[in-house]
Order: C-alpha cells, then sequence, then structure tokens
C-alpha cells in the first residue's frame, strides 16, 4: 500500500465513525443528552392553568407511542374553558426530529375510528402577545353513529418559533432536538376551540422551547 492510499482510507474511515457518532447522538442510542433532558423537564412544567382554559386531565403518551415516536418528554392533556366549557386535547413533545416529523395526525387517527374529511392545509396563527406562528390544519371525522368532525391542529418548533412547513422532513432534517405541539377538538365553529386556545397558550408554549440562555 502507498502512502496515499492509506491517507485515504484513515479519511473514510475517520468520516465512517464520525458520521455515526453523530447519528448516534441524534437518535439518543446512548440515552438523551442533558439538552433534551432540560427540554423535557420544560415540557413537564408546561402550566395546567393557561388564562380560561385549565387543564382537566393531566396524562402522558402509552408507552407504545413514546417508544414509536422516540420522544424523550411529552405531555397528554385536556384543557377546557372555564366560560364555555369547550375542550381541547394537547399534546406536547420533545425529542429527535425524524420520529416526530414523520409520524402526522394522518397516521395516528386514521387508525382510530376516523377517516380523512379534509386535506391539511396551512394556517398562521397570531397568539395574544402579537407573535405570528404557522400551523398545519387537517379535519377527519368519526366512523360511528355520531359521526362528529375532529379538527387537528399541529406544528414543529426549533428555534422559538413555531413552524409548519410543507417539506417538513427536509426542513428538519438534521436537527438534533425537535418540539412538536398538537391540539384537537369537537367544538368547532367559525373560530373553533383548538385555534382559540393556541392563541391564549401559544406563548407558553414557545416559552417552553427556550433555554435558559435565551429567556
Amino acid at each position: 500500500m502507498n502512502h496515499r492510499f492509506i491517507t485515504i482510507l484513515l479519511a473514510c474511515l475517520f468520516l465512517t465513525v464520525v458520521s455515526g457518532v453523530i447519528r448516534g447522538r441524534m437518535d439518543q442510542r446512548w440515552g438523551p443528552t442533558p439538552e433534551m433532558v432540560a427540554a423535557a423537564d420544560r415540557v413537564a412544567a408546561i402550566p395546567t392553568q393557561i388564562g380560561s382554559w385549565q387543564a382537566i386531565t393531566l396524562d402522558q403518551l402509552s408507552a407504545e407511542a413514546v417508544a414509536m415516536l422516540r420522544c424523550t418528554g411529552n405531555v397528554f392533556r385536556v384543557y377546557a374553558h372555564q366560560s364555555t366549557g369547550k375542550r381541547v386535547t394537547v399534546v406536547l413533545m420533545v425529542g429527535p426530529a425524524g420520529p416526530l416529523v414523520m409520524h402526522t395526525p394522518a397516521a395516528c387517527y386514521r387508525g382510530s375510528n376516523y377517516r380523512h374529511q379534509q386535506s391539511r392545509t396551512r394556517k398562521q396563527i397570531v397568539d395574544r402577545v402579537g407573535n405570528e406562528h404557522e400551523f398545519s390544519v387537517t379535519t377527519f371525522r368519526e366512523n360511528n353513529a355520531g359521526d362528529r368532525l375532529l379538527r387537528v391542529y399541529y406544528s414543529w418548533n426549533h428555534r422559538g418559533q413555531w413552524q409548519a412547513p410543507a417539506g417538513a422532513r427536509t426542513a428538519f432534517a438534521g436537527v438534533p432536538m425537535l418540539y412538536k405541539s398538537q391540539g384537537a377538538t369537537h367544538d368547532i365553529a367559525d373560530v373553533d376551540a383548538a385555534e382559540t386556545f393556541l392563541r391564549d397558550a401559544l406563548p407558553e408554549l414557545q416559552a417552553v422551547t427556550m433555554n435558559e440562555t435565551q429567556r
């Protein structure tokens, strides 16, 4: 072997090892990073009272869902408006980007007695302090006698702003840590309960995504 070949071989081995380490860190192969653990703690601390909305159930995703999504932290709650009684089911997660981007509401609700009623649209929502965020919105219908509609809003965040890009897999490729928020409601009107909740809650949801140096 000449020296040039050996140099190229060593360079290839080095790049292989480095890419494996990077991929392992992104997939949490050796456990969550300290940054991911801190983010999970912030997710768990989301307020149970947000304006006129009170959490009436405090839960987490099932072990099967956590394993599939590989999320480090999550909350699964139902918030009810104290005046109107309208309810919104809210899920907030943090973990590696890949699984959180690939698993959309369509994959979830189609397998749980719902069918797609309306294709995904993108909606700008201005929160109560004037910040603008982008969410994907899709509608399902129950496969039973009630035949109720369910509207779902979902978005991702990795730099302090909630986004719903058309090509989410490409947009978030290589992102080491990603947040996902999802709100769903049967209380649909001109302005449905999920959108009303998000207008009130987005400042709190946005704060969760910011570490101490960003506050």
